[in-house]
Order: C-alpha cells, then sequence, then structure tokens
C-alpha cells in the first residue's frame, strides 16, 4: 500500500465524528466475518481453528524457525500490550485513549505475524510495510483460500474470495450502517475499496507528478543547449500537471495491487497516528460505541494471531510453536487477561491436524 501519510493527494479527511462512525463500522464488519454466528470469543476462535485446520498446507525443509519464532514473539508481545491497555479501560474517556493505541498494535500484530509466515515459507524477512502488505496478500488471497476476512481483497477487477450465495451491496449500504449478519459483508467490502481508492488517486498523483518532472527537465536541457549555442534565454514557463490518457490511467490502475485487511489497518494506524489522533477521542457520540471498537479490535488481533499460529505449525511442527506459546505465557502478567490464554488449547487442540 502505498503510504498516504505523505501524500497530500489522497481523499480530505472527515470531521471527527464522522470519520469515527464510518471505521468503527469497518472494524466492528470485519470483527464480525471472523465468525457471523458465534456469540462468545471463545466460538469465534475454535470456528477459525477449524477452518484453518481443514485447509492443510505442505512443509517446507528450508526456512528460517528461529526468525519465524521470533518475530511470531513480537506479534504477542504487541498483543500483550494491547491486553495491558485493555486492562486499564475502566471508563468510557480512557477507552477512548486505548483505541487511539490499539489500532497500531493491531496492526503490527498483523505485520509481525506476516513476517512469521513469510520465515516459515522461505522468504526473507523485510521492515518494509509495502513488501510485508504485499506478502500478506499472496498468503491468504489465493483462490482456494477460504478464511475470512483475511482472505477477502478488492482489486482492479472487484472483489475476490466472496462466498458464493453473498451479496454485496455496492452502492447503497451506507458507511455508518451497523453491521449486522447480513450487511457486514458489504460494509468490510467497503472497507476494502475505498483503501485501494485512496492508493489510486495517490498512484495517478505520482505518475502525472513524475511527467510534470520530465517535462520540465527536458525543457531545461534543450534550454541548456540553446544557451550553449549563443541564444536568447527564453521565460520559464510554468510547468502544469499533464493529463493523463486514458491508456496511461488505465495502466496506472492495473499496476496497484489488490488490498486486503492488512491494508485497511495500515490505513487506520496511519490516519491515527499522523492525520488525525482525535477521531477515537473525539469521534465518538454514545456512550458504548468505543467499548465495542476495542472488543472488535482485540478479536481480530487475537484471531489474526491464530490463524497465524496455526498455519506456522503447520509449517514448522505443532511442537515448535506450542513450546514457543508456552514460553511466553510463563512470563506473561498473571494478573489481567492475556489473550494467548484463550488460545493456547485451541493450538494444542488443532495444531495437530492438518499438517502433511
Amino acid at each position: 500500500m502505498i503510504n498516504p501519510a505523505s501524500n497530500p493527494t489522497s481523499r480530505p479527511l472527515a470531521p471527527p465524528s464522522e470519520a469515527f462512525r464510518t471505521h468503527s463500522r469497518y472494524v466492528q464488519a470485519f470483527a464480525m466475518l471472523v465468525a457471523p454466528h458465534a456469540a462468545t470469543t471463545a466460538e469465534a476462535l475454535d470456528s477459525v481453528a477449524a477452518t484453518v485446520a481443514a485447509q492443510p498446507i505442505a512443509r517446507r525443509s528450508a526456512v528460517a524457525t528461529a526468525g519465524a519464532l521470533h518475530s511470531l514473539r513480537i506479534a504477542w508481545n504487541k498483543e500483550l500490550l494491547l491486553d495491558l491497555l485493555a486492562s486499564t479501560a475502566a471508563d468510557d474517556e480512557r477507552v477512548r485513549l486505548v483505541n487511539t493505541d490499539a489500532v497500531t498494535h493491531v496492526y503490527y500484530v498483523a505485520f509481525h505475524c506476516t513476517q512469521a509466515l513469510a520465515q516459515a515459507k522461505g522468504r526473507t524477512r523485510t521492515t518494509s510495510h509495502t513488501v510485508v502488505q504485499k506478502n500478506f496478500h499472496d498468503f491468504w488471497s489465493g483462490p482456494s483460500c477460504r478464511i475470512e476476512p483475511w482472505s477477502l481483497s478488492f482489486g482492479n477487477d472487484g472483489y475476490h474470495n466472496v462466498r458464493t450465495g453473498v451479496r454485496v451491496d455496492h452502492a447503497g449500504q451506507h458507511n455508518w450502517s451497523r453491521p449486522d449478519g447480513d450487511n457486514c459483508w458489504s460494509i468490510a467490502l467497503k472497507a476494502l475499496r475505498t483503501t485501494r481508492e485512496d492508493d489510486v488517486v495517490i498512484a495517478l498523483a505520482r505518475r502525472r507528478n513524475d511527467l510534470r518532472k520530465r517535462r520540465k527537465q527536458e525543457w531545461e536541457r534543450e534550454e541548456a543547449t540553446r544557451c550553449e549555442r549563443g541564444r536568447k534565454p527564453r521565460r520559464r514557463p510554468v510547468f502544469a500537471r499533464p493529463h493523463l490518457s486514458m491508456s496511461e490511467r488505465n495502466v496506472i490502475l492495473a499496476s496497484v495491487r489488490p488490498n486486503t485487511i492488512l491494508d485497511y489497518l495500515y490505513r487506520l494506524r496511519i490516519r491515527t497516528n499522523y492525520q488525525d489522533p482525535s477521531m477515537f477521542t473525539d469521534g465518538p457520540d454514545r456512550e458504548g460505541e468505543s467499548e465495542r471498537v476495542l472488543a472488535a479490535l482485540r478479536l481480530l488481533s487475537t484471531s489474526t494471531l491464530l490463524v497465524h499460529e496455526l498455519r506456522l505449525a503447520q509449517l514448522l511442527g505443532r511442537e515448535s510453536i506450542l513450546a514457543a506459546a508456552t514460553g511466553f505465557l510463563n512470563s506473561a502478567p498473571v494478573q489481567i487477561d492475556v489473550a494467548m490464554r484463550g488460545r493456547q488449547g485451541l493450538l494444542a487442540q488443532h495444531a495437530a491436524t492438518g499438517t502433511r
């Protein structure tokens, strides 16, 4: 994904209250897709574990096991920071502050999980957000993968990996509609579409800037040659950004890769950290809205870790993952609700299945 933090060409920012309504719905829609019919977090995680275990992948021989486990431990610690923050959220004001930091921790949970999976698949570890986001798409958005919301994406040709029978309301679904079992697909997919649209705007502007720079350089070369020949200097023109032809525009559109939930989480992190820190603190206008967002963020964090832990167990062997998880839990604070403890039994139960 193109970094919107340093690009003034992305869409104008909405006021905090409107932005909160939009992004709170997006976050809750993604969380609902984890397990739409689950009544509790435990039920949701059990459903996710069964889905991942039913889609086995082959182990690889040449993998960076130590590096993968190192990245996984970083992801666990990012979630632990989220757990610690959540344990301090005793009232609505604190929950608002927690959410501001929580979006960063959730993004980095997914970021470091993807780093771990890349190394388990024999790829080189990278710290590039763009490369990690592309790897995430490569790992989860294949045509045979049906593990929502991680397998969903939106590209130049539309939505990918939407389940048969799901009706996506492309235009009629308002950003502020409260997610439910029927519209959560449309809301989450709209988040992916609008995230990629920001990338497209930036990519088109970047191309026009490059063309303007090229014209400026060509004029300067011509002017230098004229002056060397004794010609009178010309007045320097104003170099406007050229318009793109339809074919040039289509090339740019096709070059912007499909976006996934990781791209959306990055967009949310950039907005919260750099563009509008007041969205989560000043945006909520109803009691309980911030608590719902925090619950959704925590579910996205723990379920994202679970799908990666199980994938890593399939690639590296269950013993290495379970041993690392046990070591982490032994060092975790006992006085707070550490999300990993809720996954420990699922790892022991499902990590043994699906490998071949």
